[in-house]
């Protein structure tokens, strides 16, 4: 059973083109706007693996547990035969909270080090390519001479 070929394609003709997979991820998209990078898409995709992988393992994690607050206890209450009646906290709950806040202080880190970078100040003297730290570029601290 052989398949007839169907209509060239006219990017393949094009001198350095590979066809269809070379014009991929580089062609604009049709409202105009330039395509996303593919470090962000990866980071995109990641993102979503990640959040699927947490609520996979916090659903498998979901049944109550013993936990010491700074201020006291909670402790599952069971019945005669193990099983928990009450009490407690969901382990789900504790994952969540753990998550956020981890997710929190990752943000602040990131915040106060950009932060940093932007308020870094360059004498004019020194230029673009002029990398030393602030410390080098001290006056009387030069070790050039």
């Amino acid at each position: 059973a052989g398949s007839t070929p169907g209509p060239p394609d006219p990017a393949a003709s094009r001198p350095g083109a590979a066809g269809p997979a070379a014009s991929g991820a580089q062609a604009a998209a049709p409202d105009g706007k330039p395509p996303v990078p593919f470090t962000q898409q990866l980071g995109r995709v990641s993102l979503v693996v990640l959040a699927v992988l947490f609520v996979v393992f916090a659903l498998a994690n979901a049944q109550p547990v013993d936990f010491s607050w700074v201020f006291g206890e909670t402790e599952v209450v069971r019945d005669s035969r193990g099983r928990p009646v009450g009490g407690g906290v969901p382990l789900i709950l504790l994952l969540i909270v753990s998550f956020v806040l981890g997710a929190l202080v990752t943000a602040l880190a990131i915040f106060q080090v950009r932060r940093a970078r932007s308020h870094r100040q360059v004498p004019p003297s020194a230029g673009p390519k002029d990398r030393r730290t602030r410390r080098e570029r001290r006056p009387g601290k030069d070790s050039s001479g």
